[in-house]
């Protein structure tokens, strides 16, 4: 089955999130993350890491999100699959188009964007 197959068939629809840096009033620099456009794609879990955290293991999912055709998605990006409510968020850490061969040409078969995403925890609020 090709990518578009598996994204058509089992896809989600996925929230892009980019960050913003601005200075506070306080002279702190500020991050927050605004929704950019949303894409439909393919997540598929490619295991597991634990570090030891104050004294605690913590595990993080790493994963690839397959998504037909050429998008504008950046390291540092967030992925979301819902836009509002309990999400789940992935980190973009790196961005591959495999149609873009660089030196050898272009390959319009395999015209897709492949982004390496790694599960953070949802921001806790009181």
């Amino acid at each position: 089955m090709s990518i578009e197959g598996i994204v058509a068939r089992f896809g989600r629809c996925l929230h892009v999130f980019r960050a913003t840096t601005g200075i506070a009033t306080d002279g702190q620099v500020t991050r927050s993350y605004a929704r950019v456009f949303e894409v439909h794609g393919f997540l598929q879990p490619q295991g597991q890491t634990e570090e030891v955290a104050q004294g605690r293991m913590q595990a993080r999912t790493a994963g690839a999100v397959y998504i037909a055709g050429c998008h504008d998605i950046r390291i540092d990006d967030e992925l979301h699959d819902y836009y509002a409510g309990g999400v789940r968020t992935w980190r973009v850490n790196g961005v591959v188009n495999p149609g873009d061969l660089g030196e050898t040409g272009l390959a319009p078969h395999l015209n897709q964007t492949v982004v390496s995403v790694v599960e953070v925890e949802p921001e806790v609020t009181l």
